[in-house]
């Protein structure tokens, strides 16, 4: 048994909400994998940046991982896990996306728990053990670096106070149009409500 890193973890390690490195030192280095899925999802959402200096800094930052941990295969029994869990989810309307599918049977195919900041979706799924990620966002304060803690708390308190939640048809419409409501996609960022809507 070991983790698996789905592609949410590293994301937050790119965008400086997740400390990465001092992640994968509290992780078992000799346990810790991703699934072959996530090694096309990386370097695929890097190629979407428009600005050629961003692109080759992301894909510099996911070229690491993807040469320090293991890519697990899937194989055969993970083939048969995936044929089980498809039809259950599907079955009762909560089927989660393709890629994750993918990600939940290699994981408990192995016996792994996954590591994941989309555990909205990846909940669904049952027998997925996911993995505690409050011991990878204290790094976040640990060793007098708690900036990008900081930025995300003051981000947090800077959009709320930004919508008006005396009416809840308005502030409805705000969390649609700055993506909160959405399931977490590699591209997908939550925008300034004021911002957002002024462009609508």
């Amino acid at each position: 048994m070991g983790l698996i890193i789905d592609s949410s973890v590293i994301i937050a390690g790119e965008r400086g909400t997740l400390r990465f490195s001092a992640f994968l030192e509290d992780a078992d280095a000799d346990t810790t994998a991703i699934a072959a899925i996530t090694a096309s999802e990386l370097p695929h959402g890097c190629h979407h940046a428009v600005d050629a200096g961003t692109r080759a800094r992301r894909l510099a930052f996911v070229e690491a991982p993807l040469e320090l941990i293991p890519v697990l295969q899937f194989r055969l029994i993970e083939a048969r896990q995936h044929s089980e869990i498809w039809p259950r989810l599907s079955g009762h309307g909560t089927m989660i996306g393709a890629h994750d599918l993918l990600i939940a049977a290699t994981s408990i195919a192995g016996g792994h728990e996954l590591a994941t900041f989309n555990r909205r979706e990846f909940s669904r799924v049952p027998g997925l053990r996911l993995s505690d990620l409050a011991p990878g966002l204290r790094v976040l304060t640990r060793q007098a670096h708690p900036d990008p803690l900081i930025e995300v708390l003051d981000f947090a308190q800077g959009y709320t106070s930004a919508i008006d939640f005396s009416s809840y048809d308005e502030a409805l419409a705000v969390l649609r149009a700055t993506n909160v409501l959405e399931e977490p996609k590699p591209r997908l960022r939550l925008r300034v409500p004021h911002s957002s809507i002024e462009t609508l």
